[in-house]
């Protein structure tokens, strides 16, 4: 078997792997875990720059991915509306479709929103977004806000 040596021969052959999604999808995730741990660009696929081993996290990380696990929870964040939010297996994970939905309110409804609504959200925890049961990448989890402790760490209740 031919072992990789370029970032594009390691997506295809990673990709190839991930046979529950298709072609197109198996790519995307495994680039999500490109740019994630190599800080890599698409266009940088283009490059043949060698790489003959992938870092130890990612390649744990596309393990989970082999499991099922959702990308969302590996990743530990989700785009949605144009922002980054935090997810984990306590929070649920933004769909396109809910983003459709907030598109489609917002431009029906263009004066400015003064309430949020906390929909779908087990830990009480608002987002910008009409409650989307998300905290922004970088803030913390509902749980850490209530505790006092500030960022979700080590000391996360939920941990």
């Amino acid at each position: 078997m031919h072992t990789p040596s370029t970032y594009a021969e390691w997506l295809a052959s990673l990709s190839a792997q991930l046979t529950a999604y298709s072609k197109s999808e198996a790519e995307n995730l495994v680039f999500w875990l490109f740019e994630q741990h190599l800080g890599l660009r698409r266009s940088d696929l283009q490059q043949a720059y060698p790489h003959p081993a992938l870092p130890a996290a990612l390649l744990e990380d596309f393990q989970r991915l082999l499991t099922g696990e959702p990308i969302q929870y590996i990743l530990g964040e989700a785009p949605f509306y144009g922002r980054n939010f935090l997810v984990t297996p306590d929070t649920l994970i933004p769909r396109n479709e809910t983003e459709e939905l907030v598109h489609r309110i917002l431009k029906e409804n263009p004066a400015p929103w003064t309430a949020r609504l906390g929909l779908g959200n087990r830990h009480g925890m608002h987002s910008d977004y009409l409650g989307i049961g998300v905290a922004e990448a970088g803030s913390s989890c509902a749980r850490c806000i209530r505790a006092g402790i500030g960022s979700c760490s080590s000391k996360c209740p939920k941990t």
